[in-house]
């Protein structure tokens, strides 16, 4: 069985789709990941392709080095209650972020792209599916 829970989409690909829906007012990508690696990547790519767009995310510097690069249940299982209610408000920080983004950018192979999908007014486009709520 297969074990992804997303398909691997190249941060390049998140960035170009992106910008390609960035217009003033927007100055700016905010950025909801349990990878920081995978915003760290998503950043460089965008200040390649355009230095004025700033890029924002949490760094998430207080979770275990185990939950900073996605989710990992065992890990998460091993926390403290206060720990996992702590990085449970993270997360929905994040759904709260991502549901009143201007454009959502999004995959529907992860689950909570598709949640935050159906939460949002907004445009939302994936991905790794031919779907847009535009």
């Amino acid at each position: 069985m297969d074990q992804r829970r997303a398909w691997p989409i190249q941060p390049s690909a998140y960035a170009q789709r992106a910008l390609s829906h960035l217009a003033p007012p927007v100055a700016a990508v905010a950025v909801c990941s349990d990878d920081v690696s995978a915003a760290e990547a998503f950043a460089a790519e965008v200040a390649r392709a355009r230095p004025d767009v700033q890029v924002c995310w949490r760094p998430r510097l207080g979770a275990p080095e185990a939950l900073r690069r996605g989710h990992w249940q065992q890990a998460w299982n091993a926390q403290p209650l206060e720990e996992r209610r702590a990085l449970t408000h993270e997360f929905l920080a994040d759904v709260e972020v991502m549901r009143g983004a201007h454009t959502l950018v999004c995959t529907h192979s992860s689950n909570v792209g598709r949640l935050v999908a159906q939460l949002r007014d907004g445009p939302t486009h994936s991905l790794d599916e031919a779907w847009t709520n535009s």
